[in-house]
Order: C-alpha cells, then structure tokens, then sequence
C-alpha cells in the first residue's frame, strides 16, 4: 500500500483517498466523486461560471463582475485553442436531408448542391430548370454518346441491338437524359469523384445478401421517367443475365414488365455513359469484359414505347 500513496489525493470534504479526485472550478479544492457537486463550497455562491466559446473552459466569474469582460480577459491571455474550423463536408440544401458528401455535388442548373440521391433536378424541385441553354440545345447532340473504343468489337448477337443511341420521346426526358449523362460524364473523369459515388452506392445498394462480396456487380438505377421514382442503388450477382437484372429492377420499383408479352411495350435497360440499349441476353460480367458497362455505372429503365 505505500506504493500507491503518492497516487490521488485525499477530499477536502470527507478526507477519503480519492484516486481520481475532482477540481473545484470555484475554489481550486480537490474532492472525491461522491462530493464532487459540493454545496457547502464558500467560494462558488459568490461567483458567476461562465464558458469560453472557443476552447469550452469554465471561466469563474466573481459576483459584481461583467461576464462578458472575464471571457475576454480569457481568450487575450490564457486561451490559445484555435476556433473550430468549418466542415469539410458538403451538406445537401433539400429540406429535412441531413446528408452530407465528401465532394461537392451542384446542380447545373440552380447551382446549389446536393447529396448523391437527390442531385437529379427532379429529386429536388429544381426551381432553375426551365432556365439557362438546355431549353435551347438541340436534342440530337444531348443524347449522342461519345465514341467508346471498347465497343469496336462487339458480340455478333448485341451488335444489332446496340447499333443506335436512344432519344426520348418527351421533351422533358430529353432534358433528363441529358442532365444523366452530363452528370455521368463528368464523374467518370473525376477519379475523386469516382472513387467516391462508388462507396456511397456501396454503402446504400440493396440485393441479394447471399451474393458474396467479389462477386457484386453494383449499378445505379434510374426508374422510367414516368414513374417519378427516385434514384436507386442496386448490386447483382455479376453471373446474371442483363434480363433478369431487369426483371428484378423492375420488381424493386413496381414497374409493370410485360416483356413476356408479344403486342404489349418492352421494358429496356440504356447504359447511361453511353446511351446504347444493353443487349439483355448477356450476362453482367461479359458485358464489363466487353468494356460496355462497369460495375458502379448508372443504368436507364425505360419502356420501348417512351424511346423514338
């Protein structure tokens, strides 16, 4: 025992060995825990506690004495913490989301930014959508995708199918889709960017939780532009075939999939880095072999009957 005597120190109120004692603030007289609030203390009745805003320290304050005049004696002489630096983290301006992104996500048309789910005009009431050059620009050019090298050799059976981009039918769409690509495009070359918008969607993506790990294809759906569904974020076994990602999509957001049906509208799945359908009878990892979708792209589900 006489190693620990040089250990904690005895409360001025019950004298017992306390060995992690508490300091008055008031009147600089160590107690132990169970007198740490101590109302026979004949110091703090006379003083005002007041705290410093910079590095959060009580400064007492004796009565007659201007609060506000210690607080400053305070940060002049004894405080040399520095102000709390603003948060590197982007918060989203829709109401109620409390959401905040590592990188900065403006809209191009009203200029204020969002998180990754509602950076879409339509997920946030964009009130500068009906403004600015895209009510102007053609159409044509808004939906005609960059040439993509990977894609000089396709398969002989998606080769027909992917031969053309697709162009809405509805002006609005045409302005969504455009906005999608525009978005997309400029993530891609953002590695930054990239690098982040994949983590998020890993983060949020739903599926099948037996898939394992290394072998989740993840995609970012956009539903029908008719549906007003917002944004979600999808993993797949990467061993599927396109039709049955698309039939499960479908599932996740209730669309009505007739595809089983002759006479009645496909359903279709757009890459949107590239806006070419994708030939749905291969599979996810063949069409990543083919350099046509990646995991972490973004993908369109649309109906035949919506697309020119």
């Amino acid at each position: 025992m006489s190693m620990l005597t040089g250990i904690g120190a005895h409360c001025s109120l019950c004298g017992r060995l306390d060995f992690l004692p508490f300091t008055c603030e008031a009147c600089n007289k160590q107690f132990c825990a169970e007198h740490k609030i101590h109302p026979t203390c004949s110091v703090l009745p006379n003083k005002v506690v007041a705290e410093c805003p910079l590095c959060n320290s009580v400064v007492p304050v004796l009565e007659g004495e201007d609060p506000n005049k210690k607080v400053n004696e305070h940060i002049e002489q004894g405080c040399h913490r520095d102000a709390p630096k603003p948060s590197s983290y982007h918060a989203c301006c829709v109401r109620g989301c409390t959401q905040t992104e590592l990188v900065p996500v403006t809209c191009p048309q009203c200029n204020l930014n969002f998180c990754f789910r509602h950076r879409h005009g339509w997920d946030h009431n964009c009130s500068g959508k009906s403004s600015g050059s895209t009510t102007t620009r053609p159409t044509h050019t808004a939906v005609t995708p960059k040439p993509t090298p990977t894609l000089s050799t396709p398969t002989a059976a998606s080769s027909t199918t992917a031969s053309a981009s697709v162009i809405p039918k509805q002006p609005e769409s045409v302005r969504r889709l455009q906005t999608l690509q525009s978005e997309n495009q400029k993530r891609s070359n953002n590695s930054v960017a990239k690098k982040v918008a994949l983590m998020k969607l890993k983060q949020h993506a739903r599926g099948d939780q037996n898939v394992p790990s290394e072998r989740r294809f993840y995609v970012e759906v956009v539903f029908p532009f008719s549906s007003n569904l917002p944004t979600a974020y999808c993993f797949f076994d990467q061993s599927w075939p396109l039709g049955k990602v698309l039939d499960k999509i479908a599932e996740y957001g209730n669309i009505p999939n007739h595809n089983d049906q002759l006479d009645s509208p496909k359903l279709m799945l757009i890459c949107l880095k590239t806006g070419i359908p994708l030939h749905l009878p291969s599979s996810l990892a063949e069409t990543q072999a083919e350099g046509i979708l990646a995991s972490g792209d973004a993908v369109l589900l649309e109906t035949s009957d919506a697309l020119l």
